[in-house]
């Protein structure tokens, strides 16, 4: 019959022994409950992230993120946000009329040169495709008619609804277009900062696009209005 003493050692050794299994169960299965709480975060973030691109982003661009023609770019765009589109050209330009400039060798420098002719022609190329016209290809999106198939509700998030956000796109698409044909007028270097001294022939050609820039300023600010009037409203009605 073990004393007392004994009997305290024993069960000493047990509860030790089985704080250590424990923990050691714990251990070996923190790593798939982990992975298991962080897959559930990660589901509840993509479902509030999809919620607020419906009501917020589809309008403009798309469900599936690809833009839409005449309105808004993909967001999946690399080029979207400050890409240089003739950074290694212009590196190349630059190295290569380098080496021409301390080349004494009259076939090599012909050959640099032909290089030159080459590298500003792939840069001319880029320029063109970059600035083209895309007018003449896809009109502005008009927005009493394209968008009266999007949603009225108010976001909670922007104060707009989509149908709203959707005409502001609209209307920006146009001014950037306006401001485009403002600016390749001779004389007119800015549509926000326009010379006094110009000639009447340029005065009469500018006239009307002045005139439907500033339609086009007070359809904006209506549909801004009107957006924050109903912001205010959903504010105002619980109370």
């Amino acid at each position: 019959m073990p004393s007392i003493y004994e009997r305290r050692i024993i069960l000493g050794l047990a509860f030790i022994t089985a704080t250590i299994i424990l923990v050691g169960w714990l251990a070996i299965n923190e790593n798939g409950r982990m992975q298991e709480f962080t897959e559930r975060a990660e589901g509840r973030s993509i479902e509030q992230g999809a919620r607020l691109f419906e009501a917020n982003c589809a309008s403009c661009h798309g469900y599936d993120g690809y833009g839409l023609p005449g309105i808004a770019p993909a967001l999946n765009n690399p080029h979207l946000f400050g890409h240089n589109f003739f950074g290694e050209l212009d590196n190349q330009i630059a190295a290569t009329q380098s080496q021409l400039t301390n080349e004494t060798d009259a076939e090599r420098r012909g050959e640099l040169e032909a290089r030159l002719v080459t590298l500003q022609a792939e840069r001319t190329a880029i320029e063109e495709r970059i600035y083209y016209d895309w007018t003449d290809q896809v009109g502005a999106r008009d927005p009493e008619t394209e968008c009266t198939d999007a949603d009225t509700t108010i976001s909670p998030v922007t104060g707009y609804s989509p149908r709203q956000l959707c005409e502001l796109g609209a209307v920006g698409v146009q001014l950037l277009m306006l401001d485009e044909q403002i600016i390749q007028l001779e004389g007119i270097t800015s549509a926000a900062a326009l010379p006094v001294y110009i000639s009447q022939v340029e005065r009469d050609q500018l006239a009307p696009l002045l005139a439907e820039r500033d339609n086009l300023l007070a359809i904006q600010e209506g549909t801004s209005a009107e957006g924050e009037a109903s912001a205010e409203g959903e504010t105002a009605a619980p109370a």
